[in-house]
């Protein structure tokens, strides 16, 4: 028996592997070819040219294509086997489907309060990888009362691994803000959510300047003013 891996196969996609067929002595006939997968329309095999075919030694090759198709996220294994008449060749195919399962944590963040003008101390935020697939960050975005590090596009975070990433807070009005900085991934375009919220302060001692004017009028009996 031959064994043939075709590899880690993210799900929903496929992956070809071809095995060449000939014959050392003589002449051979390949009759029919049959394929038994662990999952129905896992595996599917194929040969290239139409069957019966004859093989003539030194001269004639017959290739055959296995095709897998990532169902699940799991280990398949197939066994496929090619008739003739002289013999029996038999090919135990393997393959693995896989998916990348972004998570992050925390998924709220409240900012301990600061004063106008001046900018938090940074909040962590873990971004890991809990499948066996790896994925991208493909963008990020927040509000304008909020900062968070830069993610390359191009960096992948492999099954199994995490990156950090920091937010900060910048106060900029004498009030609550919340807004939510979003992470969208390269699976399935999904998107990871933190939920921020800080408050601006004024300094000890200062507020905001108000301005007003005291007036008075006089009115007589019957009379009515507009202030």
């Amino acid at each position: 028996a031959t064994d043939v891996d075709l590899g880690d196969v993210h799900v929903g996609e496929t992956n070809d592997a071809f095995v060449q067929l000939f014959s050392p002595i003589g002449t051979a006939v390949v009759d029919s070819i049959t394929c038994v997968g662990s999952l129905i329309d896992t595996f599917e095999v194929t040969a290239q040219s139409p069957l019966p075919r004859s093989l003539m030694a030194g001269t004639d090759t017959l290739a055959i294509r296995l095709r897998y198709h990532a169902h699940l996220e799991q280990r398949d294994t197939a066994t496929v086997t090619m008739h003739s008449v002289a013999a029996t060749l038999v090919v135990r195919a393997t393959a693995r489907g896989v998916e990348a399962h972004p998570y992050l944590t925390p998924t709220a963040i409240p900012f301990p309060d600061a004063l106008l003008g001046t900018t938090s101390t940074f909040q962590p935020v873990a971004i890991l990888n809990r499948g066996t697939y790896p994925f991208r960050i493909t963008s990020l975005t927040h509000g304008a009362s909020f900062d968070a590090s830069p993610i390359s596009s191009t960096e992948w975070i492999l099954p199994g691994a995490s990156r950090l990433d920091t937010i900060t807070f910048v106060a900029t009005r004498a009030r609550t803000v919340r807004d939510t900085v979003r992470f969208t991934t390269s699976y399935h375009d999904s998107v990871l959510a933190v939920a921020l919220s800080g408050t601006g302060i004024y300094p000890q001692g200062e507020g905001p300047t108000i301005a007003y004017e005291v007036g008075s009028c006089t009115l007589n009996a019957g009379e009515r003013a507009l202030i």
